[in-house]
């Protein structure tokens, strides 16, 4: 397997094992902050013998607030991207920010554009997915479409957000070379 691919798949790793455990930890945090009744239907003919009841009503609040979770976790994530291209991105930082960064130790946070937009563009992808999982369960009744309203214009914005700052940094890239 090449090292490009490898680099791939761990740098996905953990947005898909977060879009996951995010589902099912609101799942469970809505269940109990609800105090939702469910139990375990045995099914004996079936491929996957038991599975979650709810009542119709239970399940569209457990979905929506689970899904708002989700969103919430995902948005995270890719928020942190977005921030760090804006504002800790090697090629255009403030040298006021340079400097307490440097007295804080915190240097590290300072990344070049290939780590920045190649982990943002792999959370932009999980966040996208979250938004579809979202509408599916919007589909088939299971999530309010408030939350996919939600979900839909903070996403639609940090992605504005992040291709105004690669723009701005080709622009950047084409200013240099003119100079050379």
């Amino acid at each position: 397997m090449s090292q490009t691919l490898v680099k791939i798949l761990d740098a996905t790793l953990f947005p898909a094992a977060l879009m996951i455990s995010g589902k099912f930890i609101g799942l469970y945090l809505t269940i109990q902050i609800f105090s939702l009744d469910w139990g375990i239907e045995n099914l004996s003919n079936e491929l996957f013998s038991s599975r979650p009841v709810m009542y119709q009503d239970d399940l569209i609040v457990a979905s929506t607030y689970s899904d708002l979770f989700l969103l919430f976790i995902m948005l995270c994530g890719f928020s942190f991207y977005v921030i760090r291209a804006v504002f800790l991105h090697s090629s255009h930082i403030d040298p006021r920010l340079i400097t307490r960064l440097a007295v804080n130790g915190l240097l590290g946070l300072v990344k070049d554009s290939f780590e920045i937009y190649h982990r943002a563009s792999i959370w932009l992808v999980f966040l996208w997915l979250s938004d579809i999982t979202i509408l599916i369960n919007v589909l088939l009744g299971k999530t309010a479409s408030w939350v996919l309203l939600t979900g839909f214009i903070l996403s639609l914005l940090l992605t504005v957000v992040l291709f105004r700052d690669v723009a701005f940094e080709i622009n950047l890239a084409k200013t240099r070379l003119n100079k050379h």
